[in-house]
């Protein structure tokens, strides 16, 4: 029975995971003026094969296991019992290779954007998970370029710094200097300020700056 079922399994890892979506067969389906809908599907798509590779690998796993019992117990053919599990678990390899893949793909995506400027300014920046920075509409050159004071943070913990720009002038840019092993989890420009958030994953004390770079409004 064993047997049986490992050539039902592999049939339906190569017709059903590597087969066409429903979605699929161009570049972009159904992309004659809705373009945005037929991405929707794409990645509807990815989804729906990351999801049916899944189930396959858990039965694919569970197959590998009852014939690796089966050979323990040295019960059957168990020549025929070994090449079945080889065949199991290459084809586990590839589902696993393509579950990565598809992940992958799926990773890369650039998220809808999810935000606006106020009126007089304008998106600077598309920000991946579809939020965006704002930049203030005609723009000279840099007026002033602060620098926070150095914050010290503590191992496992976390530090916000805010630095507003001088009056009558707004943020250009944010940015900031960070030591080793602190990750920088919130970067905004709130247009007239700009604040940096960060965690101390290191095993030593960290610390963290912020550069603000702020321009004066053409009249």
């Amino acid at each position: 029975m064993i047997g049986v079922a490992v050539v039902g399994m592999i049939a339906t890892v190569c017709s059903s995971s590597f087969g066409a979506s429903p979605n699929s067969g161009l570049a972009f389906p159904g992309a004659k003026g809705v373009p945005f809908r037929a991405i929707t599907n794409q990645v509807a798509d990815i989804q729906l094969q990351i999801n049916e590779s899944n189930v396959l690998l858990t039965q694919l796993q569970t197959l590998a296991a009852q014939l690796q019992g089966q050979i323990a117990l040295n019960t059957g053919d168990i020549t025929a019992l070994q090449a079945q599990l080889s065949s199991v678990q290459a084809n586990i390899t590839m589902l696993e290779n393509q579950i990565y893949s598809l992940n992958a793909v799926l990773a890369s995506k650039q998220n809808q954007i999810t935000e606006s400027c106020p009126p007089g300014s304008s998106i600077r920046q598309v920000n991946p998970d579809g939020s965006v920075v704002c930049q203030v509409d005609n723009t000279t050159q840099p007026t002033v370029v602060l620098f926070s004071p150095v914050a010290t943070i503590p191992i496992g913990a976390g530090v916000s710094i805010s630095q507003p720009c001088p009056s009558g002038t707004f943020v250009g840019s944010v940015d900031y200097a960070v030591s080793a092993n602190v990750n920088v989890t919130s970067k905004l420009n709130l247009i007239t300020s700009g604040s940096i958030t960060a965690v101390n994953n290191s095993a030593a004390t960290g610390s963290l700056q912020l550069r603000l770079v702020c321009f004066t409004r053409t009249p």
